[in-house]
């Protein structure tokens, strides 16, 4: 199936919808949806259902895309967390100044100018907190922003986008999956891994793989082999294998952070740990997700509420795994996963 997205005109369509109703007028997201996909039809590879809650690609792609047009300032997101948007005044001027798939072009650019102003606040915090301004510091949080934009956001592979892997029901599975299987005695965790997932499916294959690459991510001191020896032995499992991409591979040489040695040697309960945030990430709408998202003290929140063991240095890590969409999150003992 040829993946089709419509994200440009359905983004100008969402901004016309809105100005047809004026300025400051809230809709809610369903009516809003129902009215735009009536207007730019959804495509055959975005009919796929994607979520637990029978969300299709094409509604989940929407729903993200928007967050271009808040950052932007044409959007307003309703207050106290109420499901609806209303069109701005220089939302309604974009309209007219934007013509076509200029519009959406235009608002991903001005995202893109406020993330790089937040990375550069993120890294001069960094830089007199507790990590080195260096270039090891830019390559992870290079590669935590994919994790963040393409995984957490998006639901979809760290190494294959576009693939939907990190969904609440491959999560539920893998860890159902993972709950049950029992270590092999003396075989170490990489020894042992080939038989807890061997019955497993790719795309479960394809997130574990995802889920340590996500875990090792910022630890410095493990080394280069061992952090793709350990991914690599998951791929190879799989029935149609895919390659580590180059922006991990090349962060996995260097690391951020010394982890001590629970998150080296506890690798079982720390996957453990990271399946349980995301079937609580994936049961959350996206607008909870968005809140959790943009204020480092609810992520904090949401990462203590976890269920499990209690694996304070990898729930330190997690935290600090939004540093990138959360500015003032920077901690000094923890690590960017």
């Amino acid at each position: 199936m040829r993946k089709v997205v419509h994200r440009a005109s359905r983004v100008r369509v969402t901004l016309e919808v809105l100005r047809r109703r004026g300025e400051g007028v809230w809709v809610s997201i369903p009516e809003l949806w129902a009215e735009v996909s009536r207007e730019v039809p959804l495509s055959e590879w975005e009919q796929e259902q994607i979520s637990s809650k029978a969300r299709t690609r094409g509604e989940n792609d929407w729903r993200w895309a928007t967050t271009d047009l808040v950052e932007a300032g044409w959007l307003r997101r309703g207050p106290s967390g109420v499901g609806k948007w209303a069109i701005t005044s220089v939302g309604i001027q974009a309209l007219d100044e934007y013509p076509g798939d200029e519009l959406f072009g235009e608002a991903q650019r001005r995202y893109a100018t406020i993330r790089a102003q937040r990375r550069e606040e993120i890294e001069s915090q960094l830089s007199t907190a507790w990590l080195p301004h260096d270039s090891n510091q830019r390559k992870v949080l290079a590669a935590q922003e994919i994790v963040v934009d393409q995984g957490l956001r998006a639901g979809e592979s760290l190494f294959s986008p576009g693939r939907p892997i990190w969904t609440n029901t491959n999560v539920l599975s893998l860890r159902d999956l993972w709950k049950g299987a029992e270590k092999e005695e003396g075989k170490g965790f990489t020894g042992s891994l080939t038989v807890q997932i061997a019955d497993a499916t790719d795309d479960q294959k394809l997130l574990m793989a995802e889920i340590l690459a996500t875990q090792m991510l910022p630890i410095a001191g493990i080394g280069h082999a061992k952090k793709t020896e350990r991914i690599n032995t998951v791929l190879d499992l799989m029935e149609h294998r895919v390659e580590i991409p180059r922006v991990f591979d090349e962060t996995f040489a260097v690391g951020a952070y010394g982890p001590g040695r629970s998150l080296v040697i506890s690798v079982n309960l720390a996957v453990m740990l990271i399946l349980e945030m995301l079937c609580a990430w994936t049961d959350l709408d996206q607008q909870a997700q968005e809140r959790l998202l943009s204020e480092s003290k609810q992520w904090r929140g949401f990462i203590y509420c976890i269920s499990g063991t209690n694996f304070p240095t990898q729930r330190n890590s997690l935290r600090a795994g939004c540093v990138s969409r959360a500015p003032g999150s920077v901690t000094r003992n923890a690590g960017i996963s």
